[in-house]
Protein backbone atom coordinates (compact mmCIF):
# COMPACT_ATOMS: atom_id res chain seq x y z
CA UNK A 1 0.00 0.00 0.00
CA UNK A 2 1.04 3.59 -0.53
CA UNK A 3 1.70 5.55 2.62
CA UNK A 4 -0.28 8.63 3.51
CA UNK A 5 2.85 10.68 2.85
CA UNK A 6 2.63 9.72 -0.81
CA UNK A 7 -0.83 11.19 -1.27
CA UNK A 8 -1.23 14.76 -2.48
CA UNK A 9 -1.94 17.15 -5.34
CA UNK A 10 -0.51 16.40 -8.75
CA UNK A 11 0.78 18.82 -11.35
CA UNK A 12 1.40 17.67 -14.94
CA UNK A 13 4.69 18.01 -16.75
CA UNK A 14 4.84 16.88 -20.34
CA UNK A 15 7.22 14.21 -21.51
CA UNK A 16 7.58 12.75 -25.00
CA UNK A 17 4.57 11.05 -26.56
CA UNK A 18 3.90 9.02 -29.70
CA UNK A 19 3.15 10.84 -32.91
CA UNK A 20 1.67 8.22 -35.20
CA UNK A 21 -1.49 6.13 -35.36
CA UNK A 22 -2.35 2.57 -34.41
CA UNK A 23 -5.62 0.71 -34.56
CA UNK A 24 -7.24 -1.10 -31.68
CA UNK A 25 -8.66 -4.59 -32.12
CA UNK A 26 -12.04 -3.18 -33.06
CA UNK A 27 -10.46 -1.32 -35.95
CA UNK A 28 -10.88 2.19 -34.52
CA UNK A 29 -7.99 4.54 -35.15
CA UNK A 30 -6.38 5.83 -31.99
CA UNK A 31 -4.77 9.27 -32.50
CA UNK A 32 -1.23 9.73 -31.28
CA UNK A 33 -0.26 6.04 -31.20
CA UNK A 34 2.86 4.54 -32.73
CA UNK A 35 2.31 1.13 -34.36
CA UNK A 36 4.80 -1.67 -33.94
CA UNK A 37 6.50 -1.99 -37.30
CA UNK A 38 7.24 -5.48 -38.58
CA UNK A 39 10.94 -4.69 -38.99
CA UNK A 40 11.46 -3.72 -35.35
CA UNK A 41 14.67 -5.01 -33.84
CA UNK A 42 14.24 -7.03 -30.66
CA UNK A 43 15.27 -5.34 -27.41
CA UNK A 44 18.88 -6.01 -26.52
CA UNK A 45 19.63 -7.34 -23.06
CA UNK A 46 22.16 -5.56 -20.84
CA UNK A 47 25.41 -7.42 -20.44
CA UNK A 48 29.16 -7.25 -20.40
CA UNK A 49 30.98 -6.33 -23.59
CA UNK A 50 33.18 -9.33 -22.99
CA UNK A 51 30.28 -11.77 -23.30
CA UNK A 52 30.77 -14.38 -25.98
CA UNK A 53 29.07 -14.01 -29.33
CA UNK A 54 27.30 -17.29 -28.72
CA UNK A 55 25.87 -16.02 -25.44
CA UNK A 56 24.82 -12.78 -27.11
CA UNK A 57 23.06 -14.68 -29.88
CA UNK A 58 21.24 -16.84 -27.33
CA UNK A 59 20.09 -13.75 -25.42
CA UNK A 60 18.96 -12.02 -28.61
CA UNK A 61 17.08 -15.15 -29.63
CA UNK A 62 15.33 -15.32 -26.27
CA UNK A 63 14.37 -11.64 -26.55
CA UNK A 64 13.00 -12.22 -30.04
CA UNK A 65 10.82 -15.07 -28.76
CA UNK A 66 9.48 -12.88 -25.96
CA UNK A 67 8.76 -10.06 -28.40
CA UNK A 68 6.94 -12.40 -30.78
CA UNK A 69 4.85 -13.85 -27.95
CA UNK A 70 3.77 -10.39 -26.79
CA UNK A 71 3.00 -9.25 -30.34
CA UNK A 72 0.87 -12.34 -30.88
CA UNK A 73 -0.98 -11.84 -27.58
CA UNK A 74 -1.67 -8.11 -27.94
CA UNK A 75 -1.99 -7.86 -31.72
CA UNK A 76 0.22 -5.84 -34.07
CA UNK A 77 -2.47 -3.17 -34.46
CA UNK A 78 -3.08 -2.86 -30.73
CA UNK A 79 0.27 -1.65 -29.44
CA UNK A 80 2.00 1.63 -28.65
CA UNK A 81 5.71 2.19 -28.11
CA UNK A 82 7.18 3.81 -25.04
CA UNK A 83 10.78 5.17 -24.77
CA UNK A 84 12.16 2.26 -22.78
CA UNK A 85 15.85 2.85 -23.49
CA UNK A 86 15.68 6.55 -22.67
CA UNK A 87 13.73 5.96 -19.46
CA UNK A 88 16.26 3.36 -18.37
CA UNK A 89 19.04 5.91 -18.91
CA UNK A 90 17.29 8.88 -17.32
CA UNK A 91 15.21 7.43 -14.47
CA UNK A 92 16.73 5.97 -11.28
CA UNK A 93 14.43 2.91 -11.27
CA UNK A 94 16.44 -0.33 -11.52
CA UNK A 95 16.77 -1.92 -14.95
CA UNK A 96 15.13 -5.10 -13.63
CA UNK A 97 11.90 -3.13 -13.12
CA UNK A 98 11.39 -2.67 -16.87
CA UNK A 99 9.68 -5.05 -19.29
CA UNK A 100 11.73 -6.83 -21.91
CA UNK A 101 9.72 -5.13 -24.67
CA UNK A 102 9.30 -1.45 -25.48
CA UNK A 103 5.58 -1.41 -26.20
CA UNK A 104 2.26 -1.62 -24.37
CA UNK A 105 -1.22 -2.64 -25.46
CA UNK A 106 -3.52 0.17 -26.57
CA UNK A 107 -6.63 -1.57 -25.27
CA UNK A 108 -7.03 -4.54 -22.94
CA UNK A 109 -10.67 -5.27 -22.05
CA UNK A 110 -11.62 -4.32 -18.49
CA UNK A 111 -8.12 -3.80 -17.12
CA UNK A 112 -6.03 -1.37 -19.19
CA UNK A 113 -6.02 1.26 -21.91
CA UNK A 114 -3.38 3.66 -23.20
CA UNK A 115 -6.03 5.72 -25.01
CA UNK A 116 -6.32 8.71 -22.69
CA UNK A 117 -9.00 11.37 -23.00
CA UNK A 118 -8.60 13.50 -19.90
CA UNK A 119 -6.26 16.09 -18.43
CA UNK A 120 -3.12 13.99 -18.76
CA UNK A 121 -1.54 12.68 -21.94
CA UNK A 122 0.14 9.31 -22.31
CA UNK A 123 3.71 9.51 -20.94
CA UNK A 124 3.04 12.85 -19.22
CA UNK A 125 5.24 13.35 -16.18
CA UNK A 126 3.46 14.27 -12.95
CA UNK A 127 4.82 15.53 -9.64
CA UNK A 128 2.69 14.23 -6.76
CA UNK A 129 3.13 16.30 -3.59
CA UNK A 130 4.18 14.40 -0.46
CA UNK A 131 4.83 17.20 2.01
CA UNK A 132 8.33 17.39 3.53
CA UNK A 133 9.39 14.28 1.62
CA UNK A 134 9.21 16.21 -1.64
CA UNK A 135 7.23 15.29 -4.75
CA UNK A 136 6.89 11.76 -6.03
CA UNK A 137 7.63 11.80 -9.75
CA UNK A 138 5.57 9.47 -11.92
CA UNK A 139 4.93 8.97 -15.63
CA UNK A 140 1.51 8.09 -17.02
CA UNK A 141 1.58 4.73 -18.83
CA UNK A 142 -2.14 4.00 -19.10
CA UNK A 143 -5.56 4.23 -17.49
CA UNK A 144 -8.51 2.20 -16.26
CA UNK A 145 -10.77 1.66 -19.31
CA UNK A 146 -13.97 2.41 -17.41
CA UNK A 147 -12.65 5.77 -16.19
CA UNK A 148 -9.67 6.87 -18.33
CA UNK A 149 -9.99 10.54 -17.39
CA UNK A 150 -9.84 10.05 -13.64
CA UNK A 151 -7.92 6.84 -12.86
CA UNK A 152 -4.41 6.49 -14.27
CA UNK A 153 -1.67 3.88 -14.18
CA UNK A 154 1.67 5.56 -13.47
CA UNK A 155 5.31 4.50 -13.34
CA UNK A 156 7.16 5.61 -10.21
CA UNK A 157 10.41 6.67 -11.85
CA UNK A 158 12.42 6.15 -8.66
CA UNK A 159 11.37 2.60 -7.78
CA UNK A 160 9.82 1.20 -10.97
CA UNK A 161 6.51 0.48 -9.21
CA UNK A 162 3.21 0.91 -11.03
CA UNK A 163 0.81 3.08 -9.05
CA UNK A 164 -2.83 3.98 -9.59
CA UNK A 165 -3.42 7.72 -9.41
CA UNK A 166 -6.90 8.98 -8.61
CA UNK A 167 -6.88 12.32 -10.41
CA UNK A 168 -9.87 13.79 -8.56
CA UNK A 169 -9.02 12.69 -5.02
CA UNK A 170 -5.23 12.78 -5.53
CA UNK A 171 -4.81 9.26 -4.13
CA UNK A 172 -2.17 6.65 -4.91
CA UNK A 173 -2.45 2.86 -4.69
CA UNK A 174 -0.03 0.10 -5.56
CA UNK A 175 -0.94 -1.83 -8.72
CA UNK A 176 2.25 -3.79 -9.41
CA UNK A 177 5.64 -3.90 -7.74
CA UNK A 178 7.33 -3.26 -11.10
CA UNK A 179 6.61 -2.10 -14.65
CA UNK A 180 7.77 -5.52 -15.81
CA UNK A 181 5.14 -7.21 -13.65
CA UNK A 182 2.39 -5.04 -15.15
CA UNK A 183 3.53 -6.00 -18.65
CA UNK A 184 3.51 -9.69 -17.74
CA UNK A 185 0.05 -9.36 -16.18
CA UNK A 186 -1.30 -7.77 -19.36
CA UNK A 187 0.31 -10.48 -21.48
CA UNK A 188 -1.33 -13.28 -19.50
CA UNK A 189 -4.63 -11.40 -19.35
CA UNK A 190 -4.60 -11.11 -23.14
CA UNK A 191 -4.23 -14.88 -23.42
CA UNK A 192 -7.13 -15.27 -20.99
CA UNK A 193 -9.33 -13.01 -23.13
CA UNK A 194 -8.35 -14.65 -26.42
CA UNK A 195 -9.10 -18.12 -25.07
CA UNK A 196 -12.48 -17.14 -23.65
CA UNK A 197 -15.38 -19.21 -25.00
CA UNK A 198 -18.15 -17.69 -22.93
CA UNK A 199 -19.50 -17.51 -19.42
CA UNK A 200 -19.25 -21.22 -18.70
CA UNK A 201 -15.92 -22.02 -17.11
CA UNK A 202 -14.75 -18.40 -17.04
CA UNK A 203 -14.68 -18.18 -13.24
CA UNK A 204 -12.55 -21.32 -12.98
CA UNK A 205 -10.14 -20.01 -15.60
CA UNK A 206 -9.99 -16.67 -13.80
CA UNK A 207 -9.00 -18.44 -10.57
CA UNK A 208 -6.20 -20.24 -12.42
CA UNK A 209 -5.02 -16.95 -13.92
CA UNK A 210 -5.06 -15.28 -10.52
CA UNK A 211 -2.77 -18.00 -9.15
CA UNK A 212 -0.40 -17.53 -12.09
CA UNK A 213 -0.26 -13.76 -11.64
CA UNK A 214 0.13 -14.02 -7.86
CA UNK A 215 3.22 -16.12 -8.52
CA UNK A 216 4.64 -13.33 -10.69
CA UNK A 217 3.86 -10.45 -8.32
CA UNK A 218 2.39 -11.38 -4.91
CA UNK A 219 2.27 -7.71 -3.87
CA UNK A 220 -0.43 -7.07 -6.47
CA UNK A 221 -2.85 -9.23 -4.48
CA UNK A 222 -1.60 -8.56 -0.93
CA UNK A 223 -4.42 -6.08 -0.27
CA UNK A 224 -7.94 -7.51 -0.82
CA UNK A 225 -9.01 -4.04 -1.98
CA UNK A 226 -6.22 -3.63 -4.53
CA UNK A 227 -6.94 -3.12 -8.22
CA UNK A 228 -6.06 -6.67 -9.22
CA UNK A 229 -7.78 -8.26 -6.20
CA UNK A 230 -11.06 -6.50 -6.97
CA UNK A 231 -10.77 -7.22 -10.70
CA UNK A 232 -10.40 -10.94 -10.12
CA UNK A 233 -13.08 -11.04 -7.45
CA UNK A 234 -15.48 -9.75 -10.09
CA UNK A 235 -14.25 -12.23 -12.70
CA UNK A 236 -14.44 -15.19 -10.36
CA UNK A 237 -17.81 -14.49 -8.75
CA UNK A 238 -19.85 -12.48 -11.22
CA UNK A 239 -19.16 -14.92 -14.05
CA UNK A 240 -19.64 -18.09 -12.02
Amino acid sequence: MISAAERGAAAPRKDSRPSRHARSRNGCTRPGRTPLWSNQEPPRPPGSRSASRRGTRRAAGADMRVLQEYVKAWGTDNMVRYPRSRWMREFPAPAAAYPGVDFLPVDMPTVFTSHLTGRYELFARIDVARGPAGPLQVVVVGAVPADPEATLFCLDIASGRILMLGVKDRTLELVNSSFKALSEFLYHFALFVDQDTGRAGRARRAAVLRATLAGIDPAAFADPESWWSVTFMQLEYRTA
